[in-house]
């Protein structure tokens, strides 16, 4: 809750020192990463008698790859939750590839204000309604359960896509507000499920190559959207780049909804 108000700050003074100069956002997210390293370099190893030892960096990386291939003794497994973090990442990541194009294509004249103004005050919006989301998916996992709390938050964000590939119509504009609803739920409830799962020396590695995980399936998805448009992007490019993303979320949805499966209960 507290990294998504950051950024809805962040994403305001990067959408105003953008309408300056571009170059001004890439200068205030340099000084942001020069506090975090500082934050960072404060840090401290918890140290203690028991502490289990920790493997050389290969090791650590085939046990993280066996644990993930593996069932597991609780269900759903660490491999399901796996598949739900890298699609997780794709999902969320491509209303905020496509919707700066889609803003500028809806066009709001009567505004007189500039895109990056606009894109910054429209990301800090979502980051703002998704904030508190976050701050009860504790109790919405309590009440849903882990498994059906997963699934509906993607397809909630799958739902959120699709309006971009139906239509481009200001209205959509205000449904993307929610597009990082899904997601605020999502992330806690997957470090919370997973945190228990991956031993504690194991954790850093797994938590790096889940994200390594997202971040290729995403650079695919980059690949195969750029393939799909040469020259000028027009207002039709966005919907049909859409429409691909959604088509494939559902696929891989429906994969993970008949997967994961607990056949007991606890």
């Amino acid at each position: 809750r507290l990294r998504l108000t950051a950024g809805a700050v962040g994403a305001l003074l990067g959408g105003l020192a953008g309408s300056i100069d571009l170059t001004w956002a890439y200068a205030l997210g340099f000084c942001s990463a020069l506090g975090a390293l500082a934050v960072a370099l404060g840090f401290t190893r918890v140290r203690s008698d028991d502490a289990p030892v920790i493997a050389g960096p290969f090791t650590q990386l085939r046990r993280v790859l066996s644990a993930i291939s593996s069932p597991g003794q609780q269900s759903p497994s660490l491999g399901w939750f796996f598949g739900v973090s890298v699609l997780a990442v794709v999902l969320a990541h491509v209303p905020y590839q496509l919707y700066q194009h889609y803003v500028a294509f809806v066009g709001i004249p009567s505004l007189q204000i500039s895109t990056p103004v606009l894109t910054g005050m429209h990301a800090s919006l979502a980051l703002l309604v998704a904030a508190p989301i976050a701050g009860i998916s504790g109790w919405l996992t309590g009440r849903f359960g882990i498994r059906r709390v997963l699934l509906l938050a993607l397809l909630a964000q799958v739902a959120v896509i699709s309006t971009m590939a139906v239509i481009i119509h200001p209205v959509v504009v205000l449904v993307l507000v929610f597009r990082g609803v899904p997601n605020a739920v999502i992330r806690p409830t997957l470090d919370a499920a997973i945190a228990p799962r991956v031993e504690a020396a194991m954790r850093a590695t797994y938590l790096s190559v889940q994200s390594l995980g997202g971040r290729l399936a995403y650079a695919l998805v980059l690949v195969i959207m750029s393939s799909m448009v040469t020259g000028k992007i027009w207002a039709s490019s966005i919907t049909q780049l859409a429409m691909m993303a959604v088509l494939g979320g559902i696929c891989a949805w429906v994969l993970l909804a008949t997967g994961g499966r607990s056949h007991h209960r606890t």
